[in-house]
């Protein structure tokens, strides 16, 4: 870090906290989050209607499953050890009916989600308030490295680059509890910073 960089981040606005950042980004999340299910209720509905069923045949098929494999135990035929060699191969057919229905229903909402969070962030990062609304709530805004107001390119670079900080197992955003600049993965990938009046 160079020396105007160093003396920008002792005498520049206080970096904000990770519980202040997570608080944010929870109050954010809700308006998208509901915006995302409105929008794709089209596709979602019915796709959970198809998971309901199947998941009503694949619990039916399972206690079907445990329920031989313990007349087996209790006639003799099978040993305690069998058992749960008997419930997997159901187990596994039942979750493998599962798997597509879940991500028929998973799909929608989740890709309209990430898009109106990345416009959401996005436009609200780079306007003149250089917060969301969560954000400005809690009196934060995001400045580029050296303290100026973000373009929408690095706005929008910013929640792109945030995706990895999910793909990490929010190790990304964990690198926000370390001091002094509070800076999470996609704020360095970024070169933003997240900053609080003190």
């Amino acid at each position: 870090m160079t020396a105007p960089m160093q003396e920008a981040v002792v005498r520049g606005p206080h970096a904000a906290g990770f519980w202040q950042r997570a608080t944010a980004w929870s109050l954010d999340a809700l308006v998208p989050g509901l915006l995302a299910l409105v929008l794709s209720w089209p596709l979602l509905a019915p796709a959970l209607a198809r998971l309901e069923a199947v998941t009503d045949a694949g619990l039916h098929e399972l206690a079907s499953a445990m329920a031989e494999a313990l007349h087996a135990q209790i006639g003799g035929s099978a040993g305690l050890a069998d058992l749960p060699l008997l419930l997997l191969p159901p187990t596994l057919q039942a979750a493998a009916r599962l798997s597509p229905a879940v991500w028929a229903a998973l799909w929608p909402p989740l890709l309209a989600f990430v898009v109106l969070l990345v416009a959401w962030f996005g436009g609200f990062e780079a306007s003149r308030a250089q917060a969301s609304p969560g954000k400005r709530l809690l009196g934060l805004r995001v400045t580029g490295a050296d303290g100026d107001r973000l373009g929408l390119g690095q706005a929008l670079v910013r929640q792109l680059a945030g995706s990895l900080s999910w793909a990490t197992l929010n190790l990304g955003h964990l690198m926000a509890l370390a001091g002094p600049e509070h800076r999470a993965l996609h704020d360095r990938l970024a070169r933003t910073r997240v900053v609080a009046a003190r």
